[in-house]
């Protein structure tokens, strides 16, 4: 983690790492510059519970209907991997009481790999960002992503 925890903090454009139950791990100043309002408050920061259950990720996500559908085909996809991680189950749970759209969404069957391409954000002070997101997968931790998002 010490070396990842290095490689995010070289990067210029907004990074951060994701695990398995989509915990961030850590970021970057250009993570916390795009997502002001919640990678600046006080942790744990999760980003389902950011996407379903935070207001400000409504107002910041173009299109929030659209992209929280495909980050919830998303984790349909990596869940079935950690099927035993009972915080996984825990947090699923908790998803499916507070929120109505995850709770629809995750009855569904949509179940996709991560895919990286355009990222539309509605910033409060920036504007319109669109940002190209780049997804790695991390050889020596299956159960981490890094995440770019290039301008």
């Amino acid at each position: 983690m010490p070396l990842l925890r290095q490689a995010v903090d070289g990067q210029q454009a907004p990074c951060y790492v994701l695990n398995h139950r989509y915990d961030m791990l850590a970021w970057n100043r250009g993570a916390a510059d795009l997502f002001a309002g919640w990678l600046d408050r006080p942790g744990p920061h999760n980003q389902l519970r950011f996407l379903f259950l935070d207001p400000v990720a409504r107002r910041l996500l173009v299109d929030w209907p659209a992209r929280t559908a495909r980050v919830l085909a998303e984790f349909r996809a990596d869940h079935g991997r950690h099927l035993a991680d009972g915080s996984l189950a825990a947090l699923v749970g908790e998803l499916r009481e507070r929120s109505p759209e995850f709770a629809a969404g995750w009855t569904g069957a949509d179940i996709r790999g991560r895919e990286g391409g355009e990222r539309l954000f509605l910033h409060p002070d920036q504007g319109l960002l669109r940002l190209t997101q780049v997804t790695l997968a991390v050889e020596a931790r299956p159960d981490l992503r890094l995440v770019l998002l290039l301008g």
